[in-house]
Order: structure tokens, then sequence, then C-alpha cells
């Protein structure tokens, strides 16, 4: 039996040691690095591209009050707006495919995990869909901080630097703050509102959802990432018919009541990762698998 831990298991299973749940820890480690290294690199990714946004903006002799990113204002600005926007937008989702991805080096398994990761959006999107809606909000903030920005007659080279360094906290950025202020003088719609983050179709954005594009970006990234790892074990658990269930305990001290609710034995059927609390942001719960008394099998982690 593993040491620390009280572990309740059902009669006709396998005790669970130290080793069953160091494993099942280190492929949550793992999950979690290949998570915090994809959004280090697309919080990279969205800088570089919001620092040639801003030089756009500053490119275009459009006064402030009426700048925004809209065709509406110059078709040409936003030819050029929309090369880097695609760009980002590739660069990201494959920066996605491949980190969800490299929970198996299983043809048949990432097959089909394929399938399932592009399912994974907000609001009944897709994870691209998703991954749009977010990167148009972004691009809505870039282009408020610009013309906030040259509001004030910031020079470009700083205003790249700033707005690069505003992008985690758009609103609080002493710029915006300002033109906030003053923003019936402005017809981007962002500044108009206050800095109220919404959805490409106007509607507002939905509790759990951070308000800034790099952030919602990067949350679905981690939740991608984690929900399809999650998966992977549950299909792994699944496919060896050794495995009865599995034991689930906290990973962190973070508040979760969900979490909590779910720490105990569970009989592989439960381990449905569609519904399971598992998937959602901060969650650092393992699972360790639990095999049918006298198995001499053993879980293999990709």
């Amino acid at each position: 039996m593993a040491k620390n831990l009280e572990i309740s298991q059902p009669q006709g299973t396998r005790p669970i040691t130290d080793k069953d749940v160091q494993a099942a820890k280190q492929y949550i480690l793992r999950r979690e690095e290949s998570a915090r290294l994809a959004q280090s690199i697309a919080e990279d990714l969205i800088g570089e591209a919001a620092e040639q946004l801003v030089s756009i903006a500053y490119k275009y002799n459009i006064s402030p009050t009426v700048f925004t990113f809209d065709s509406s204002i110059n078709e040409q600005m936003m030819d050029e707006v929309n090369v880097i926007m695609d760009e980002l937008d590739e660069e990201l989702y494959l920066l996605l495919e491949e980190s969800a991805l490299s929970c198996t080096k299983d043809g048949s398994h990432h097959n089909a995990l394929l399938l399932f990761l592009v399912l994974l959006g907000h609001r009944n999107m897709t994870l691209r869909q998703t991954l749009y809606a977010y990167e148009w909000r972004l691009l809505q903030q870039v282009g408020a901080l610009s013309a906030a920005m040259k509001w004030l007659n910031v020079p470009e080279t700083s205003a790249r630097a700033k707005t690069r360094q505003a992008l985690g906290s758009v609103n609080a950025t002493p710029e915006l703050r300002s033109a906030f202020k003053s923003r019936i003088e402005f017809s981007n719609p962002y500044i108009r509102s206050g800095g109220a983050a919404t959805y490409p179709d106007g509607t507002a954005n939905v509790q759990g959802v951070p308000n800034d594009g790099l952030n919602a970006i990067k949350n679905v990234i981690n939740i991608a990432i984690a929900s399809t790892w999650m998966r992977n074990l549950q299909n792994k658990m699944e496919e060896n018919k050794e495995i009865v269930g599995y034991y689930q305990d906290r990973g962190s001290e973070y508040p979760c009541n969900a979490c909590d609710e779910e720490v105990g034995y569970h009989s592989i059927e439960e381990g449905n990762p569609d519904e399971s609390p598992m998937v959602h942001a901060h969650c650092r719960c393992w699972r360790c698998p639990v095999f049918a008394d006298g198995s001499m099998g053993e879980m293999v982690y990709d």
C-alpha cells in the first residue's frame, strides 16, 4: 500500500504501491510541463504579433479618435493585419495540437485524440473557432491600445513595448485608462465600451474566461492540453482489461469542491473525461489505475 495515503479499495483488487502512485503523479507533471511550455511559446508569438500590429497602426495616418482595426477604416491596412493574424492563428493551432498530442507515441491513439481535440471549444464552438474568437478579441484590444497610444503621442517604439507588456492586463494600462475617461471622443468600440470584452458576434464575455485575449488564449491552451492528456490516460486504462478502476487524489491545495468530491476509488466506467472535473484550469489531480487482484499487469505511460 502506498505510504501516507488512506486508500480504500474494493475487494478483489491489487493494492496500489508507491511505484504506482509516483508513476501517476509523473504523468500529471509531464502534462503540466507540456501546457506550461506551450503557453510560454504562445505568449511570445502573441507578443511579437502585437508589436507588428502596432507598427501597422502607426504606419497609417488615421486619426486616433476613429482608429480601429476594421476594413471600414482602411482596407489596405486590414490586408496587412490579416496576414499577421492568419499566421498567428496557424502557429498557435499547430503549437496546441503538437503539445496536446505529445502524450502518446501510438499512431492509433494519436488519430483518436486528434478527433477529440478539434471539438474542445467554448460556447459550442470547435477548438479552432474558439482560438479565432480570442484572437479576434486580442486584435480589438491591440487596436484600442494603439489608438490610445497615438492619442497621447507615444512614440511607436515605446508603443510597441508598452502594448506587448500590457497584453495580460489591458484595461489597467495607463494610456488606455486615460482614453476610457474620454471615450465619448472615440469611435473605437473597445474604448467606447470602457473595455468590455466580447465575442466576434457581440455577445459579452462569459464567466470563467479571462477578459484579456492573451489570457483567454492561454486558458484554452491549458485546458485543451489537460483534457487531451486525460482522455489519453482514460483510453489506455479502458484498453487494459486487467484494470478495473482508478484511485484519484488531489495534487495541489487549490480550492476546488469538485476536485475534493472526486477523491477516492472509482470504477473504470466512471472516468469519462468529457464530464470529469479533472480538465478544468489549475487542476493537478492524479489518477492511479487499480488492477484486479492477482494481476501482474503494469500501466504503461507513453
